[in-house]
């Protein structure tokens, strides 16, 4: 075989990683035994992210097989996901079982000793049914190239102290998801995983779930637990973004502590619990924020939260009426609601109350209002009563003025009258029809001829082909319009349905025919509002 163009093995490469992840993994493989320059050119994207350990690698002698040291400076992100099920197998796989420790797991010694090695290394995701050993923790932080740290379904507790942090070790991003804690958005796709009651009787998540235990509220062990995990990874001086779970804190936690250059907050889990600190003196210590993200759930019913069945919603997201000496005394650092004009992109769930809170956010860009529930049950969304109700807050407020993004869940069926109260409120709009700013439109209609469709081999292809039509009579009409997405509903099971997007990329041509490209389908994964990503990478 001709020694191929090395200019040309890069492009080709470069087009190949412009497919959705799953076909691009195949096609880098299969590339990587066509020559050796093939070989070469396709191991940074085929190995950019990584996952360990393989249930099926392994050998009587050396145990779990690790990736070879030729490759571990290509890995960019690792994905520790220890299986679930290891733990329960009798005897257990792959470790073993201590009176108190519970499981301990074997061969955790290749990761550590490999992770300094790891010099291209940005992003560690940890998922594991154990306490990860403080060996573990240590050779994370000996990494100086990681920067972003993510700790789900993982039991956590205080293994390192913050003088053990090195000074050259300074993550960006930290998000921590407690053991249990799974989070549905609307209708749309969920993994399958969450569906097998397996998943939720495993003896770690029994043990460990901050769901189910003391109805919906996990017992801290002292104020701030999340926290002081936090500050072991993490210096707050350089956080730009923050994922924590009011599972874990409460809003009070926050307020000791001064994030000078954080940019994102996302708040999720139950409700935080309520005590004198409130969202504006949290937002106050943040004075780069600008993307703030409440994307609770509701709260079992707790004595202990004072939450009932019937409260819907429950945290409020600006507290009226709060007695200033009584601030004074509890609140380690007080702030006014005012502080939220500096939030451009702000969500909120179905649990959050947005009385009077959109006077004080004047300089909203995005704004994005989803349900949210705990898994398995499907989340209810605002009425339209609700949703008009808060547009007419929008438009009284003039908060609407500057908003280029509008993402708004609703459980009834959308009327033309809401869609053209929107356009006279927020009339710069990017997403939305009816504008002259319009550059992505989606919408979440129903077409009626084949929507209702039973026989599963063809209600796909007639609603691909019903939207197709539409986009293309809508590019027509709209001319400054680059993309078009129609929801549509997929049939997962006998008596289950998951929400998807249909887009299409508009092409026009110079003598004014309209082409359309179909995108992959894509979602947005939680706790992401304002970006979706491929549905391959989502479920993945």
């Amino acid at each position: 075989m001709a020694q191929l163009n090395l200019d040309v093995i890069g492009q080709v490469i470069t087009e190949v990683c412009t497919f959705d992840s799953k076909e691009r993994q195949l096609i880098l493989r299969s590339l990587g035994i066509v020559s050796r320059d093939f070989n070469y050119a396709s191991r940074p994207p085929l190995f950019s992210s990584v996952r360990w350990p393989h249930p099926t690698k392994y050998d009587g002698d050396v145990g779990l097989h690790f990736f070879p040291e030729t490759l571990w400076s290509y890995f960019k992100t690792f994905i520790l996901d220890w299986p679930d099920y290891w733990p329960d197998l009798s005897p257990p796989a792959w470790g073993t079982m201590h009176q108190f420790e519970g499981y301990v797991p074997k061969h955790l010694d290749k990761l550590e000793k490999a992770l300094p090695s790891m010099s291209r290394l940005h992003t560690f995701q940890m998922t594991c049914p154990f306490y990860p050993p403080k060996s573990l923790l240590l050779a994370i932080v000996a990494c100086p190239t990681i920067k972003d740290m993510r700790v789900s379904d993982t039991p956590v507790k205080a293994g390192l102290s913050p003088t053990t942090l090195a000074s050259s070790f300074n993550l960006d991003s930290l998000s921590f998801v407690p053991v249990g804690e799974t989070n549905r958005v609307g209708e749309g796709p969920f993994d399958k995983k969450y569906h097998d009651i397996v998943y939720y009787t495993r003896s770690y998540r029994k043990k460990h779930s901050t769901d189910t235990s003391n109805g919906g509220y996990f017992p801290r062990i002292m104020p701030g637990w999340a926290l002081v995990n936090l500050f072991c990874f993490a210096r707050p001086e350089s956080l730009k973004y923050i994922q924590m779970s009011g599972s874990y804190c409460s809003l009070h936690d926050f307020n000791g502590t001064w994030w000078p250059n954080l940019e994102t907050l996302v708040l999720t889990g139950p409700e935080a619990i309520p005590d004198s600190t409130n969202l504006a003196d949290v937002v106050g210590r943040m004075p780069k924020l600008w993307d703030l993200r409440v994307l609770f759930h509701k709260a079992l019913p707790s004595a202990y939260r004072n939450v009932h069945s019937h409260e819907r919603p429950y945290f409020r997201i600006v507290e009226p009426g709060r007695d200033a000496d009584l601030a004074a005394r509890s609140v380690q650092h007080v702030s006014e609601p005012t502080v939220f004009q500096q939030i451009k992109y702000f969500a909120a769930s179905n649990v959050c109350n947005l009385e009077s809170a959109f006077k004080y956010f004047t300089s909203l860009e995005g704004l994005a209002l989803i349900a949210v529930i705990n898994h398995p049950r499907v989340p209810i969304a605002r009425s339209e009563v609700q949703i008009r109700a808060l547009l007419e807050d929008l438009a009284a407020t003039d908060s609407g003025k500057h908003l280029k993004v509008l993402r708004i869940m609703v459980e009834c069926i959308i009327k033309p009258s809401l869609i053209a109260k929107v356009g006279t409120i927020c009339p710069l709009l990017e997403n939305l029809e009816k504008f002259k700013h319009i550059k992505r439109l989606r919408v979440g209609m129903i077409f009626w001829q084949h929507d209702a469709e039973v026989d599963p081999d063809t209600e796909v292809l007639h609603q691909r082909q019903d939207r197709f039509d539409c986009a293309k009579y809508l590019a027509s009409r709209v001319q400054t319009v680059l993309q078009i997405g129609f929801e549509y509903r997929m049939r997962m099971g006998s008596h289950r349905y998951e929400d998807r997007w249909l887009d299409f990329d508009i092409e026009r041509l110079e003598d004014g025919t309209v082409n359309l490209h179909e995108v992959g389908p894509n979602w947005y994964p939680f706790p992401e509002v304002w970006k979706p990503v491929p549905l391959q990478e989502y479920l993945t």
